[in-house]
């Protein structure tokens, strides 16, 4: 048998029964058998079988998690067919690749897709994927505590770094030593003050280890300021001095001159006159040292002093000798002294009465050497020749409401007896006329100072009780009113002069808030008066006042009516009345105009008057009846333009601002006398040509910029105002305008309008005359107009 590809010797050969592949494609085999001696040769056999591309695989070489900051990162990877195998990322937010090299962007997951695309013999092989952990990066705190320092109130600043760059934060482990805010420590006491420092990380760098440093807080130095106290008189008694230290710890102030000045917590006491030295100390504690000790001194001075000196009350000369009693503010003894010797002698504070008269005693203190001497303080008391007594009786019980009450009380000398209460909460005392005030118990002073004869009578007390005192109500009647009537404010007085509360027995009809009766409905309102009394006056006896509401008056508003076509139908009534109730309307022209409701219904051109009642109910009476009338217009008339020849006029057009234009120029117009807010039709005659329309304003007048159509002939021409009068018939105003050319031309000028005389005509002719010697004097630029149309 033999085997021949030479049909496809470009993708295979054959040697022997061996079959080399060369390329892709088809190869095609045919095998025969020659034959020999015995067999002829056999029929060729044809196979084919096709080539294909040979498959291929690719294996990863694991790559390692990897710190984000430790990259970039080589990537590993082979295929079975020895081809380069390709990189790409599959998550470009962790990671990017270049090549064989993935750059690590932040903290995630990097997946890398590794492919063989093939070549000509090779497939591509299938796409394998590897993925790693790109974690955060790690990082240390570099931090020294600051030096051991004293303790003091200044904060002291630390300072600390990341090997990331991030910013390191502090606190205090012990913060009864130490506090710490933002990259400041204070001290707070002695001892071990231990700083932590921090950094959390964020999303690249993972959480630096803490560190903890730590040093000696020794206690500090404090001093005290001790303000210079001045000079100070001895009768101040007391001096606040009120020395600070530096630590904040209490100072303790004494006194090396106890024989001046004393001292108790911050407060100096003056004893002497002298020199007053004190010391201010503070022993410190375990955060702080002694501070050194501080001596002010200051000067005591002689001090100021004053007498009380109160005179004996009038004396019976048979009832000396009289004991006297003086106090100076120095404390020092008080000496006495006579200067109405006849009458009186004095030895120590012992008084002898010698004769009836004045008797004047003198009170002095001489001073020390801690006091000046005290101004001389004078008294003086009567010496009488005989005592008396006072007669006042019993009080008998009182009301309040019964008012002043009189004394009386005698003195067995005769004098006049003075009264005075004790108790003026409860009354008063003028004269001898008791006023209550109050009730309760009321109780009287009776004295009689005595005079040269009589010495001061015994005071005598006397007591009555005031009882709670009756009251009444004054309350006038009130007048009948209308239910229209604004709200009544009520007036009543108590003869307590305590406030009166009403109410009213009637609310159905009227009510009342405070002193304030507003009505609710016409029928008759009662009010009651009250005061219900306190602890000093009974309830006063209820007054009661009626007084009629009478129906209330209304009247109705109705508003103007503007004429209206007939056509332009129904009209709506509007009429208020001033109770609020709802109008009824009537037709009194019932061939123009019918109601139903607040409906006018319109039959014909005319005038249209209608009627407004309001007939009341129980708290109002019927209104005025009031009544509108307006004019009922025929239908407007439809505007038109006659087609050829310009209408009769209504009128004349003011205000033209040109009657000689151009085409192409413009007119200023003005009419009036049309209907308000209506459309008006510009035309330009002879064959109408509308040049604009308008709106009249409120009046019916209105003012438009015309402009001369561009293609109209020369000649005279009328502009026509075609509107609605007031009365919806069609109203025209017209002006006469003769319009030039604006280019010389030749032959006669066409005539619009009405016919033309031959004055006319010559009048034309004249026109163009003058243009044409205008146009051979100068040079001719035809003038350029831009139409427009305004209002």
């Amino acid at each position: 048998m033999t085997f021949d590809s030479s049909g496809t010797s470009a993708v295979c050969t054959v040697s022997g029964d061996t079959v080399t592949l060369i390329s892709l494609g088809t190869c095609t085999v045919t095998a025969d058998q020659a034959g020999d001696g015995t067999y002829d040769p056999a029929p060729t056999e044809t196979d084919s079988f096709e080539v294909t591309k040979d498959a291929q695989t690719i294996t990863w070489t694991p790559t390692a998690d990897t710190q984000v900051n430790a990259g970039p990162v080589t990537l590993a990877a082979s295929a079975t067919s020895g081809l380069t195998v390709g990189f790409t990322t599959a998550t470009p937010s962790v990671c990017t690749v270049s090549g064989t090299t993935a750059t690590l962007l932040t903290v995630g997951t990097c997946t890398v897709h590794a492919n063989q695309a093939g070549d000509a013999t090779r497939a591509a092989a299938p796409q394998v994927d590897d993925s790693f952990e790109v974690t955060k990066a790690s990082q240390t705190i570099s931090f020294t505590a600051p030096a051991d320092h004293a303790l003091a109130p200044a904060p002291i600043a630390l300072s600390g770094s990341a090997t990331s760059g991030l910013a390191v934060t502090f606190s205090s482990a012990t913060p009864a030593v130490c506090t710490v805010s933002g990259a400041q420590v204070t001290l707070v006491s002695a001892g071990t003050c231990s700083v932590r420092a921090d950094q959390p990380g964020n999303g690249t760098y993972a959480a630096a280890p803490q560190v903890t440093d730590s040093f000696t807080v020794l206690p500090g130095a404090q001093t005290i300021t001790f303000g210079q106290p001045p000079a100070t008189a001895l009768s101040a008694n007391t001096v606040t001095v009120a020395p600070i230290a530096t630590s904040g710890l209490t100072v303790t102030v004494a006194s090396t001159t106890s024989g001046v000045c004393t001292v108790s917590g911050g407060t100096v006491a003056l004893a002497h006159v002298g020199t007053c030295t004190l010391t201010a100390d503070q022993a410190g504690d375990a955060d702080w040292a002694a501070a050194p000790q501080v001596t002010v001194s200051f000067q005591v001075t002689q001090g100021s002093q004053t007498i009380a000196f109160t005179p004996p009350a009038a004396t019976a000369l048979p009832a000396g000798p009289v004991t006297v009693t003086a106090t100076a503010t120095s404390g020092l003894a008080v000496s006495f002294g006579s200067t109405t010797q006849s009458v009186c002698t004095v030895s120590g504070n012992t008084v002898t009465l010698v004769a009836a008269g004045a008797c004047t005693i003198t009170a002095d203190q001489a001073g020390s050497a801690d006091w000046s001497a005290a101004t001389q303080v004078t008294g003086t008391f009567n010496v009488t020749t005989d005592t008396q007594t006072i007669t006042f009786g019993s009080l008998a019980g009182i009301a309040l409401s019964d008012g002043p009450q009189p004394l009386a009380a005698t003195a067995t000398s005769g004098l006049a007896v003075a009264f005075t209460s004790a108790t003026p909460g409860v009354c008063t005392v003028s004269g001898s006329t008791v006023t209550p005030l109050a009730a309760g118990t009321c109780t009287i002073n009776a004295d009689q100072p005595g005079n040269t004869t009589y010495a001061a009578a015994p005071q005598v007390q006397r007591s009555l009780t005031i009882a709670p005192g009756s009251q009444t109500i004054t309350f006038a009647q009130p007048a009948a009113r209308l239910f229209t009537d604004a709200p009544l404010t009520l007036s009543a007085t108590a003869s307590s002069a305590l406030p009166v509360a009403f109410t009213s027995e009637t609310t159905a009809v009227c009510t009342v808030s405070g002193a304030t009766v507003t009505a609710v409905t016409v029928g008759t309102c009662t009010i009651d008066a009250d005061q219900a009394g306190n602890s000093d006056w009974t309830a006063a006896p209820a007054v009661t006042r009626s007084f009629a509401i009478g129906q209330g008056t209304q009247t109705i508003a109705f508003t103007a009516l503007n004429a209206t076509a007939v056509n332009e139908g129904p009209v709506t009534l509007a009429a208020t009345a001033s109770s609020g109730l709802p109008i009824t309307y009537a037709s009194t022209t019932q061939a123009v105009c019918t109601v139903s409701g607040a409906q006018a219904t319109l039959l014909t051109v005319g005038t249209c008057t209608i009627t407004a009642d309001q007939p009341g109910n129980a708290n109002y009476a019927a209104a005025p009846q009031a009544t509108a009338g307006f004019a009922v217009l025929q239908a407007p008339a439809p505007v038109t333009l006659p087609a050829t020849a310009p209408p009769a006029p209504d009128g004349a057009l003011t205000g033209a601002t040109d009657t000689t234009p151009q085409p192409g120029q413009t007119i200023t117009i003005t009419g009036s006398g049309y209907k308000p807010n209506t459309t008006i039709t510009v035309a330009i005659y002879s064959t109408p040509v509308t040049v604009g329309t308008v709106t009249t304003d409120g009046t019916g007048a209105f003012s438009a910029t015309v402009t001369v159509p561009a293609g109209l002939a020369p000649g005279s021409h009328t502009l026509v105002a075609a509107g609605l009068a007031p009365d919806n018939t069609v109203r025209y105003l017209t002006a006469a305008v003769t319009v030039v050319p604006t280019a010389v031309a030749t032959g006669p000028l066409p005539v619009t309008g009405a016919a033309v005389t031959g004055l006319a005509q010559l009048g034309s002719i004249a026109v163009i005359i003058g243009v044409l010697l205008t146009a051979l004097g100068h040079r001719w630029t035809p003038r350029r107009y831009r139409s427009r149309f305004s209002v």
